[in-house]
């Protein structure tokens, strides 16, 4: 990818997009060893997550949803706005699915599950329950120093992992059923509490500014319903 860089294209997109990737190089690193811990084999972990990424990269815009999906085609644009060729637009797009992928990667070869089936329900769940909106919340606030920027990161880090082990509960039962499947059976048993959670989410959508303690308490509201499984 960093190698079809060339003059066409202006430094400053040049610049951003290697400061995308390496963005994105450090939540995988940072992702490896929160996996995998004292237990990491890089060359181990690569070969075992390699196809399921390459199908993930590859079929991204058959997996997301919802304004997860209108991003990712706007982020594609973008780049092609500015002159980047069309490949590589869509590539540097679909690295905004890298930190959800290796979880959905992860949990397909934990649980045996296809891996585009976890996807599509990691992918609806994300959407139905505002998982994606309050990601991107996180990624508007603004900081000052590196007390703040750690809080954003740690808040950002708190969603992806209840999303995982929401997931990795909902993979884990014995089911015929597709994982998407699963997830509805879901939705239907805890209507009622969904209903309580919809209402608490969307009273947060009017507020003007989301701040901290806004998303703060959506995490906690997140962990309650999920954890209600």
């Amino acid at each position: 990818m960093i190698e079809a860089l060339d003059n066409k294209i202006p430094a400053t997109i040049q610049q951003s997009m290697m400061f995308d990737v390496s963005r994105i190089l450090r939540h995988a690193s940072s992702w490896l060893i929160e996996r995998y811990g004292d237990d990491l084999d890089i060359v181990d972990s690569v070969e075992e997550l390699k196809k399921s990424m390459a199908t993930i990269y590859g079929r991204a815009l058959s997996i997301v949803v919802g304004p997860a999906r209108e991003r990712q085609k706007r982020s594609a644009e973008e780049y092609m706005k500015h002159g980047v060729p069309e490949k590589l637009a869509k590539k540097m797009a679909s690295l905004l699915l890298t930190r959800g992928g290796l979880d959905i990667a992860d949990l397909a070869n934990r649980h045996r599950k296809d891996v585009m089936e976890t996807a599509r329900m990691y992918a609806g769940m994300s959407d139905r329950l505002g998982i994606v909106w309050m990601n991107r919340c996180v990624e508007g606030l603004e900081v000052e120093g590196r007390w703040q920027a750690l809080a954003r990161s740690n808040l950002r880090d708190d969603f992806y992992r209840i999303r995982r082990d929401f997931a990795t509960v909902l993979l884990g039962g014995r089911s015929r059923k597709t994982p998407e499947e699963v997830f509805d059976s879901w939705i239907h048993k805890n209507a009622a509490s969904v209903r309580m959670f919809d209402s608490i989410l969307a009273e947060m959508r009017l507020r003007p500014d989301v701040d901290f303690a806004t998303l703060t308490v959506a995490a906690q509201e997140l962990r309650k319903l999920t954890d209600s499984l």
